[in-house]
C-alpha cells in the first residue's frame, strides 16, 4: 500500500511562476503540490487513472461533482478552499464594468445618505464591487486610505507603498489579502476586474511571494480579528473591526469600525 508522503516542496520550483487567474486545474495542481504529493500517489488515492488527473490539472477535464468532493476529501482541504473548488467547477459568475456599479451607487440618495449617517457614526464605510473595487466611500475612509484614489482598488492598495507606513501588521494583512484574492477572482474570474487586479498585482515582487507562499482561501474575516493600523493624519493606532454587508449580488458594503488599540490605550493611562 502506498505511504500518504509527508509534504513537501522543490525549493523555488513555483516563485518564478507568475501569478495565474485560479482556474480549477492549476489550483488543483497547486493544492497537489503543497500537499507534497506525487500525481501517481494522487491519482492512486483518488482511484482514477494518472491521465485523468493529468487531463484535470491542466484544464482539458472537469471533474464530477462527486470526484470533486473525493478531491476535497481525499487532500483534506478547509471548509474555504473547499467551497472555492466547488466554485471553479462550475461557470465563472458575470460582473458588470466598475463604472455602471459605481453609477448605480451614486445616483442612489439612500446608499449614499447612508455612507454620509456612517461617516457622521466615525465608521470608515464603502460601497465596493466584489472584486473590492471601489465603487463610492464616505470621507473617513477616504481620509484613512491615502494612494487608494489612484486604482480604486482595495486589493491593489494592500501591496503598495502607502501601507507600509499604516498597517502595523502588513505580512499578515498581505497574507490574508492574497487569500481573498484568490478566492473571489475565481468565483468572477472571467471579469474584467479580475483581469485587471492581475495585470495590476502580476510585477508586484510581494504579491508574487504570497501567492506563491501559500494557497489558502478567505472568504471575509473573523470578527475577532482586528485590523491593527496607524492612522495617517492622526498618527495613532487603531485597531478596525470590519462587517460586510450585502447591498446586492454585485454590491458590497465595507463598514470598518474604530476602537482604541491596546497600545492606544496604554499611553493615554501613562501620560495620566
Amino acid at each position: 500500500m502506498t505511504r500518504d508522503p509527508e509534504p513537501r516542496r522543490s525549493p523555488g520550483s513555483r516563485h518564478a511562476l507568475p501569478p495565474r487567474v485560479p482556474t480549477l486545474g492549476n489550483t488543483c495542481r497547486r493544492i497537489r503540490d503543497e500537499r507534497g504529493y506525487t500525481r501517481d500517489f494522487a491519482a492512486a488515492m483518488l482511484r482514477i487513472s494518472r491521465s485523468y488527473l493529468t487531463d484535470i490539472e491542466r484544464g482539458r477535464r472537469n471533474p464530477s461533482p462527486e470526484l470533486l468532493e473525493l478531491i476535497i476529501v481525499g487532500y483534506r482541504l478547509d471548509s474555504a478552499l473547499a467551497r472555492h473548488l466547488r466554485e471553479l467547477r462550475v461557470a465563472a459568475v458575470e460582473l458588470e464594468p466598475v463604472a455602471t456599479l459605481a453609477r448605480s451607487v451614486i445616483d442612489n440618495d439612500q446608499l449614499m445618505a447612508h455612507l454620509h449617517d456612517l461617516n457622521e457614526r466615525g465608521d470608515l464605510a464603502a460601497y465596493v464591487d466584489p472584486v473590492w473595487n471601489v465603487l463610492a466611500c464616505n470621507d473617513l475612509f477616504r481620509e484613512a486610505t491615502p494612494g487608494l484614489e489612484l486604482t480604486g482598488s482595495i486589493p491593489a492598495w494592500f501591496f503598495s507603498a502607502d501601507t507600509k507606513p499604516i498597517l502595523t501588521d502588513r505580512p499578515s494583512e498581505l497574507a490574508h489579502a492574497t487569500a481573498t484574492i484568490r478566492a473571489i477572482t475565481g468565483r468572477y474570474r472571467n471579469a474584467e476586474q479580475t483581469r485587471a487586479l492581475f495585470r495590476h498585482l502580476g510585477p508586484n515582487t510581494e504579491f508574487r511571494a504570497t501567492w506563491s507562499d501559500d494557497v489558502r482561501a478567505a472568504y471575509g474575516r473573523d470578527p475577532s480579528a482586528a485590523m491593527h493600523a496607524i492612522h495617517p493624519v492622526t498618527g495613532q493606532p487603531v485597531a478596525y473591526s470590519l462587517t460586510i454587508a450585502n447591498q446586492s449580488e454585485s454590491v458590497l458594503l465595507v463598514i470598518l469600525s474604530p476602537k482604541p488599540s491596546p497600545e492606544s490605550t496604554t499611553n493615554r493611562e501613562n501620560h495620566e
